[in-house]
């Protein structure tokens, strides 16, 4: 008899959290359970509603966090506004492509196809936005390069795109995984994926991660080796130097070699640290450790080689600080602690960071961004300036939410789920043949906010 994959194992594991009801569920994308269909908005109903049943329309609208998601990321549950116009409320920036969650639990994806990030089955480029068909309403998404990961209320997890050190989770070696493959069938509290790994948190608190694990940065020990499927929990120190699981986490987000966490009202960071972006100097940890002086931490980001978090409505930044990212007065010198960004008015809810700049969503709906110019990350209409920029205020307003990529893209979702995007696709990065982009113009680069058509 052959022995489950490691993979089958875990999904396995968590199917336990899969329950039908009236509402239905989806089993290898059909609907089950008595007097169960499938809506015209994808999603599986049962004869009569549950009033008391729990869907995703019992969430608020929530906070994103550099396309990350938490357990406060929801807004109109899927397919809860069947009624009302289709709008956007999640988006998703990665390297060349976006991504957005509708109201009516539709997930569309826009621009690159090479690494397979439009779920098409494909890498051939294609135009306008494509909808990501996962069996069932999507209740948030993550990704911020060439890899999207989603989660349904199925519940299910999917991730698809690269998958050049096995972070996709489907145990495969291919370097582009084209069709969503199912990861885990359990609801998240958090979910995340970048670079070369990919993380989530079960409702219970624990956290897995997968993919390259060179300095550590999967939160567990492997001897420097990729984990190509869900692998064992994020670890912390539980005192006197024993290790056990990082519990009660409520956001990731991922970058480069290391990945960071709240759990509570702190933060912790694990993975490399050349630049002190953990918190402080020292070697790289396969440990999750506390990152100090940091309390009241309600949004975090990561970026290669620097750190950011709202602690108490202000905006802290560490780490690597060449283009001024972190602080654009000391730049390009590291900045070894958490420091506060100065010039930046008060009253910030979210920070999000790309390779060489940072931004801010305040409490007015504005928009500042901080850092290198070159690539158009400041959004305030200057571009081409090989020079730190200051805190400088967006050329945008009515803003909800911010979602950056990996390199130099940063998208905003406002008030009337419309996108704007600015700064650089890089699709130079990917292939500078490929004819499909973000922006609908053609233009890779525009240094100021510029509307696009997430949905068909």
């Amino acid at each position: 008899m052959q022995r489950p994959s490691a993979a089958a194992l875990f999904v396995t594991a968590l199917a336990s959290a899969l329950a039908c009801s009236s509402y239905g569920c989806v089993y290898e994308n059909r609907c089950v359970g008595d007097g169960v269909s499938r809506g015209v908005d994808g999603k599986c109903r049962g004869a009569e509603a549950m009033d008391g049943g729990v869907d995703a329309g019992d969430f608020d609208a929530g906070d994103f966090d550099a396309g990350d998601f938490d357990a406060g990321d929801f807004d109109a549950g899927a397919g809860d506004d069947a009624g009302a116009a289709e709008k956007v409320v999640q988006v998703a920036a990665g390297a060349a492509h976006v991504c957005v969650r509708t109201n009516m639990g539709r997930l569309f994806c826009r621009g690159s196809n090479l690494d397979g990030q439009l779920g098409t089955g494909g890498i051939g480029p294609r135009d306008g936005p494509v909808l990501v068909d996962l069996g069932s309403g999507v209740l948030s998404i993550a990704g911020n390069h060439t890899t999207v990961c989603a989660q349904t209320e199925a519940p299910a997890v999917y991730c698809w795109g690269g998958n050049s050190n096995g972070h996709v989770g489907d145990g495969t070696t291919a370097p582009q995984v084209t069709t969503p493959a199912m990861i885990g069938s359990a609801s998240t509290a958090a979910l995340a994926s970048s670079f070369a790994n990919t993380c989530f948190t079960g409702l219970a608190g624990g956290t897995v991660c997968w993919g390259r694990n060179d300095v550590g940065q999967l939160g567990y020990e492997t001897g420097g080796a990729d984990v190509g499927v869900p692998g064992m929990q994020v670890e912390t120190d539980r005192g006197g130097g024993v290790r056990g699981p990082l519990e009660s986490v409520s956001a990731i987000t991922i970058a480069d070699r290391h990945a960071c966490f709240i759990v509570g009202s702190s933060m912790y960071c694990v993975g490399g640290n050349a630049h002190a972006q953990l918190g402080a100097p020292g070697p790289q940890s396969s440990l999750a450790l506390q990152v100090p002086g940091l309390t009241g931490v309600t949004s975090i980001a990561t970026a290669a080689e620097h750190t950011c978090a709202v602690a108490g409505s202000n905006v802290y930044c560490w780490g690597g600080n060449e283009h001024g990212e972190c602080d654009p007065s000391t730049a390009p010198a590291d900045v070894t602690a958490p420091t506060e960004v100065t010039g930046l008015p008060a009253g910030a809810l979210q920070v999000v960071t790309s390779m060489d700049s940072s931004c801010a969503l305040l409490d007015t709906n504005d928009v500042w961004c901080w850092g290198w110019r070159l690539h158009g990350g400041i959004g305030d209409g200057m571009a081409g300036l090989d020079a730190p920029s200051p805190p400088s205020q967006v050329l945008i307003s009515s803003v909800e939410a911010l979602s950056a990529s990996f390199v130099w893209l940063t998208c905003a979702l406002d008030i009337n789920g419309d996108v704007s995007c600015w700064g650089e696709d890089a699709i130079s990065l990917l292939a500078a043949t490929e004819p499909t982009r973000v922006f609908s113009d053609g233009v890779s680069l525009h240094a100021s906010p510029v509307t696009v058509a997430a949905l068909p």
